[in-house]
C-alpha cells in the first residue's frame, strides 16, 4: 500500500491496521510543543514505507506527533504548504493520497475532514485524535488493552478514534474491576484527575510558562467533561461518573483517582486476563505503601511524579 524509496531501516514494516499510532496519540492531550528533530537520513536498500499525512500538523498535537514520526525511517510525511491547510481540496487530496491520516483538530473540524475521503477510497486508514468519534459504533475505539477482541477490532478497522486521556485512567482502573463483578455496572462514582498544563495547547501554555499564575486549577464544574461519553461506554459503566478534572503547574503527566468503598481483596480483578496489555499497579487489601516525605504543598505532589516541563526525564523523588 505504500511506495519503493530507500531507507536503511532495520524496524519491520509497520502495518496501520494496528493500534501503534492510535496508542503514540493516547497521552498527546498532555503534549508540549517543542522545536521539531531534524529528519533521520534515508539510503538503500528500497523497501516500501507507509505514506501519512497529518491532518492539523501546526497546532500542539499535531507539531508532537510530526516530531515523533520525523525521525523514522519507515514514515514518509506527507505534507502541505501553510497556505493550503485550510484549503479543502488540498486536504483532499493529502487524505487521499495516504494511507494513514492522523486527525489533530477540534471535533467538528475532524468530523468534516472525515468525510472528504472518497467514496472509492478503501484504503486509507483515519485515526482521530479528537473526541469526535470515540463513542461512533463505526469507529474503533483505540485502547486494545481493554480486550483481544478490542484489539482485533483495532486491527482490522480503518476508522480508529484515539482515546482521552483522562478516559484511559479511568477505564483502565474501573475496566477490569466491573468486568470482574467487583464494581457493580449501576455504581455512582466520583472520580478526580491531576494533568500537566500542557492538555490546554498554547493559551495554557502561556499561562503556566508566564512569570505570575496560581499552582493548581480546578475547572469542569458543569460536570460536562468531553471525556464523559467515553469514560461510561467503555469502563461498563451505566452512565459516567461524577468528574473533577483539575491542572498543575507541570507541564506533562496525570494522576486518575477513583475512591472506593470494598470489603474484599480486589486484586483477582487486575490479574492477567483476557487484556492483552500489561495490568495496572495494586497492592492486597490492607496494604500500605512505604511512607514518603510529604511535599510542601500540592503544585510539589504533582511534580514528584511528574517529568520535568523541559524535558521527558523524571523528576528526582521530593
Amino acid at each position: 500500500r505504500g511506495r519503493a524509496v530507500s531507507h536503511c531501516s532495520r524496524r519491520p514494516w509497520l502495518a496501520f491496521g494496528y493500534p501503534m499510532l492510535s496508542l503514540l496519540l493516547a497521552s498527546s492531550p498532555s503534549f508540549t510543543a517543542r522545536p521539531l528533530p531534524p529528519p533521520r537520513a534515508r539510503c538503500t536498500p528500497d523497501v516500501l514505507m507507509a505514506a501519512v499525512f497529518i491532518d492539523g500538523e501546526a497546532g500542539t498535537t499535531g507539531l508532537q506527533v510530526r516530531g515523533r514520526l520525523s525521525t523514522r525511517d519507515d514514515i514518509d510525511l506527507i505534507t502541505l504548504p501553510e497556505e493550503s491547510r485550510k484549503d479543502p481540496a488540498a486536504r483532499a487530496e493529502a487524505i487521499n493520497k495516504a494511507d494513514a491520516v492522523i486527525l489533530c483538530l477540534p471535533d467538528a473540524a475532524a468530523i468534516e475532514a472525515a468525510a472528504l475521503v472518497a467514496a472509492d477510497n478503501d484504503r486509507t486508514v483515519l485515526i482521530d485524535a479528537s473526541t469526535a468519534h470515540r463513542t461512533n459504533a463505526e469507529w474503533a475505539y483505540g485502547f486494545p488493552e481493554l480486550s483481544g477482541a478490542q484489539r482485533s477490532k483495532i486491527a482490522a478497522s480503518k476508522r480508529i478514534a484515539n482515546p482521552g486521556c483522562y478516559a484511559t485512567g479511568f477505564i483502565s482502573l474501573l475496566g477490569p474491576l466491573v468486568g470482574a463483578g467487583a464494581v457493580r455496572r449501576e455504581a455512582r462514582l466520583v472520580t478526580s484527575a491531576v494533568s500537566g498544563y500542557s492538555g490546554g495547547g498554547n493559551p495554557l501554555i502561556a499561562v503556566y510558562e508566564g512569570a505570575e499564575h496560581e499552582p493548581w486549577g480546578a475547572y469542569g464544574f458543569s460536570l460536562s467533561h468531553k471525556h464523559l461519553p467515553e469514560m461510561a461506554a467503555f469502563s461498563g459503566l451505566d452512565r459516567p461518573p461524577i468528574f473533577m478534572p483539575a491542572v498543575g503547574d507541570f507541564a506533562q503527566g496525570m494522576v486518575v483517582s477513583v475512591p472506593l468503598h470494598y470489603d474484599s481483596d480486589l486484586e483477582p480483578a487486575f490479574a492477567e486476563g483476557e487484556g492483552v496489555g500489561p495490568s495496572p499497579a495494586h497492592r492486597p487489601l490492607g496494604h500500605s505503601p512505604p511512607a514518603r516525605p510529604r511535599p510542601r504543598s500540592l503544585a510539589l505532589a504533582a511534580l514528584a511524579t511528574s517529568p520535568c516541563r523541559r524535558c521527558p526525564r523524571p523528576r528526582r523523588p521530593l
